[in-house]
């Protein structure tokens, strides 16, 4: 599907996937800022029955190669079932549904 890539000071790499053709609004080389829109998420790649974000947190950009890092989040809501849970900080393991605090 269509995805990207975002290179880390750390050395680490962020991956997103699964965005709507034709909707990505950065480039190779630019720079991203927490908050700046990147594209809307749509059906490419193996998306299944519904729409959503597919986020990695890798060791490097190669998309077969690379292994995947844990990824720590701030200020979400985790959802369970029918109930949503608020989250300071955790970490969000692989199927979780969260949403942003509002």
């Amino acid at each position: 599907g269509n995805y990207i890539i975002i290179a880390h000071p750390n050395g680490e790499y962020s991956m997103l996937g699964h965005f709507k053709e034709g909707s990505i609004t950065v480039r190779k080389g630019d720079k991203v800022k927490q908050g700046q829109l990147l594209g809307q998420m749509g059906f490419s790649g193996s998306t299944g029955d519904w729409v959503h974000l597919h986020y990695e947190l890798r060791d490097g950009m190669e998309m077969w190669s690379s292994e995947g890092l844990p990824s720590y989040f701030r200020d979400y809501k985790k959802v369970l079932g029918s109930k949503t849970g608020k989250v300071k900080k955790g970490y969000i393991d692989t199927g979780a549904i969260v949403e942003p605090q509002s």
